[in-house]
C-alpha cells in the first residue's frame, strides 16, 4: 500500500515538473532582432499591415506600416525596436555651446557614429547621463537623455559625447524626468 502512494506521488510530481519545464519553455522572452510573421500571401497581398510593438523599458514606437510583398511568398518581417549599445567618450559640465543642440558626425571607415550633445546654459550645476539609445528603423535612432540639476549657484552648460556602434542618419534627442 505504501509503495502505491509513493509510486502515485512520484507520477505526480514528474507530470508536474515536466508542465513547468513545457511552460517554461512557451514563455521565453523575445529581445529584439528580426521575427518573422506567418501570413497567407493570398489574404494579405498589397494590404498593409500595422502593428504597435513594445520592447523593455517602456518604450512605444509609432504604428509601423509595412506593405506585404506582391511575391507570393508566405512571410513578411517586422524589424522590432532595440535597445542599442552606446560609449560615453566625454562628457562635462562646461562646453562652448550655450543653446541646446546636438550634432551627428557619422564615420564610415570605422562604421560608427559620434553624437554630440550639448544641454545649452543652465543657472544651476546640472549633468547630462544617457539612459537608452532605440533604434525604432534602420537609420533612426532615438537618444534618451536625463537632465540632473543641483541648487548651487553655478553657470553650466553640460554635454555628453556618445558613440554608436553602425552608421546612423537620423537621430533624435529626448529629455526624460
Amino acid at each position: 500500500m505504501g509503495d502505491k502512494i509513493a509510486h502515485v506521488l512520484r507520477m505526480g510530481i514528474t507530470i508536474i515538473l515536466l508542465i513547468i519545464v513545457n511552460l517554461s519553455c512557451c514563455c521565453i522572452y523575445y529581445r529584439g532582432e528580426e521575427a518573422p510573421l506567418e501570413t497567407s500571401s493570398e489574404i494579405n497581398t498589397g494590404e498593409k499591415i500595422e502593428r504597435t510593438i513594445k520592447t523593455d523599458g517602456g518604450i512605444y514606437p509609432i504604428r509601423e506600416e509595412i506593405e506585404t510583398p506582391d511575391t507570393g511568398e508566405d512571410k513578411i518581417y517586422i524589424r522590432y525596436p532595440r535597445i542599442l549599445n552606446y560609449t560615453i567618450l566625454e562628457y562635462g559640465i562646461h562646453s562652448e555651446r550655450e543653446e541646446p543642440a546636438h550634432y551627428v558626425y557619422l564615420d564610415r571607415s570605422r562604421n560608427r557614429t559620434i553624437l554630440f550633445i550639448y544641454g545649452g546654459k543652465k543657472l544651476s550645476n546640472c549633468h547630462l547621463s544617457v539612459e537608452k539609445v532605440v533604434e525604432y528603423s534602420e537609420g533612426n535612432v532615438t537618444l534618451y537623455l536625463k537632465e540632473t540639476c543641483k541648487e548651487d549657484p553655478v553657470v553650466t552648460s553640460p554635454y555628453v559625447v556618445v558613440e554608436i556602434e553602425g552608421i546612423v542618419e537620423h537621430v533624435k534627442v529626448v529629455y526624460i524626468d
